[in-house]
């Protein structure tokens, strides 16, 4: 049994590898476009290592990667979309790790997992279905075939990285590990930290990481005799939280040109300024209808746009207001009454639909809360949230198939047929992902199209015109 488990367990991620390198094929034949030119191509401070002796700055390893890339390679974009997306196959791997600790988790507290009944490559399958969607779905196109949107994705490698040590060192204490899970269990546990300050160093959107990681704590593992000892485990991980706010205070007092992230820094205060003009209440408001349409990409990922024109909402009692918060209000209810009857049952795959809506709330909040920002929206920043959206929906299609099952009187496994068709659900999404990829191999055709969809963007034509003047200086 212990074989069949690691042997599904090792074999099924590897199909991500072809799989991911075949939907980004046009990925790595783009160009540099849009910021790219701010944070890479015109960026000096990359092109020398030495000027990351000084460690500040919150998206600090997100430029040491750009400036890796450059002392390798120099200004390849070739080389710099193949770490985008490597770094995505490596995501989809971690997501596919931690749908199956999840499920490890549930078995032992008592839940029916599909790795019971001596059928552990079940949850394996469970796992690959939920990664390959993850890794194919068109709406991450952004997150990776944008160079500078390496920020997004590296941070999402770290905080992935982060949860699924924590839970694989719980695991190891859970089932019989005195303390931490042994000596590999504090392995893990210190494997998580460090994968936390990683993140916490990459961007700003993973300051949301402790209360991930209390969540999984608390969902998925029983207190035992020892309570007081699960929320030990948890306080260094809020410590944390300081990093990202005293990073920030550090660069506000600091003169330009003493941190690597100085063009972040800039960027953040032109758009803080322009931003404060923008009520908290207005910005709070307007996303509602925002994360609807993240909602709406995730379902059908049509219309995608590297730039939206989005008007700010000015009151609760417009519709595009008001109708998306009692949308939300229920898919957030929904999940609180399934995990109530879930826990009842001992059914993991309702218990699996609710940690994905709340990771999917929790992980949106910075940006998508009262915190205004320039821009309302963009589809980079569903990256992370899609990870939770993405389990929650693959409930559903697993306790769907039980209910299916169980009223046909079959007695196929209801994980295998959600498993099938969650590969088959990949199919189309790696079809539109590959051919969204081939508008990013030209940036006339790539800004063309965004403006053919979002004519009043006035951003999207000025983006054009700076094209046209790059394209007038190198011309022969």
């Amino acid at each position: 049994m212990t074989g069949n488990r690691f042997g599904a367990r090792r074999l099924l991620p590897l199909f991500l590898i072809p799989i991911g390198l075949a939907v980004y094929l046009y990925a790595l034949r783009a160009p540099f476009v849009y910021d790219d030119r701010m944070y890479i191509t015109d960026n000096l401070q990359i092109k020398n290592l030495w000027n990351f002796a000084n460690l500040s700055g919150t998206r600090y390893l997100g430029f040491l990667s750009f400036a890796l890339n450059y002392r390798f390679s120099g200004l390849t974009p070739f080389d710099f979309h193949l770490v985008n997306v490597v770094i995505h196959i490596v995501n989809s791997y971690l997501v596919f790790e931690l749908v199956n600790c999840l499920f490890d988790a549930l078995s032992l507290k008592g839940f029916i997992v599909p790795s019971k009944n001596n059928k552990p490559h079940l949850s394996a399958a469970a796992g690959f279905g939920v990664a390959l969607v993850f890794l194919v779905h068109p709406i991450q196109t952004q997150a990776v075939t944008y160079v500078t949107q390496r920020f997004t994705s590296l941070a999402v490698l770290f905080y992935l990285a982060s949860i699924v040590f924590y839970v694989k060192a719980r695991l190891r204490a859970a089932s019989g590990g005195s303390g931490y899970g042994g000596a590999w269990g504090l392995v893990m546990y210190a494997a998580s930290i460090i994968s936390a300050v990683f993140a916490m160093k990459t961007k700003e959107i993973s300051f949301t990481l402790p209360f991930a990681i209390t969540m999984c704590e608390v969902m998925f593992f029983s207190a035992g005799s020892g309570g007081h000892k699960r929320f030990i485990r948890l306080i260094p991980f809020y410590f944390l939280l300081l990093i990202i706010p005293l990073t920030l205070l550090a660069q506000g007092a600091a003169q330009y040109g003493s941190s690597i992230d100085d063009i972040t820094d800039e960027l953040r205060k032109l758009q803080l300024s322009e931003a404060s003009e923008l009520s908290r209440v207005e910005y709070f408001l307007t996303e509602f209808s925002v994360i609807v349409t993240y909602i709406r990409l995730l379902f059908a990922p049509i219309g995608q746009s590297i730039d939206y024109y989005y008007p700010f909402s000015k009151s609760f009692f417009e519709v595009r207001v008001y109708l998306p918060f009692f949308a939300l209000l229920a898919l957030l209810l929904s999940a609180l009454y399934v995990l109530r009857r879930s826990y009842a049952s001992k059914n993991s795959f309702g218990a699996l639909y609710s940690f994905g809506i709340f990771w999917f709330f929790l992980t949106l909040s910075v940006e998508s809360s009262v915190i205004p920002i320039q821009d309302a929206i963009f589809e980079h920043r569903v990256y992370l949230p899609s990870v939770g959206f993405i389990t929650a929906f693959a409930g559903v299609v697993f306790y769907a198939s039980s209910k299916a099952l169980q009223w046909l009187g079959r007695l196929v496994n209801p994980v295998a047929v959600g498993a099938v068709f969650l590969v088959l659900a990949a199919l189309p999404l790696s079809v539109a992902a590959f051919e969204r990829n081939f508008i990013w191999t030209d940036e006339f055709l790539l800004l063309g199209d965004a403006i053919a969809k979002n004519p009043l963007k006035a951003r999207l034509y000025y983006a054009r015109g700076i094209v046209n003047i790059y394209a007038e200086m190198n011309r022969p």
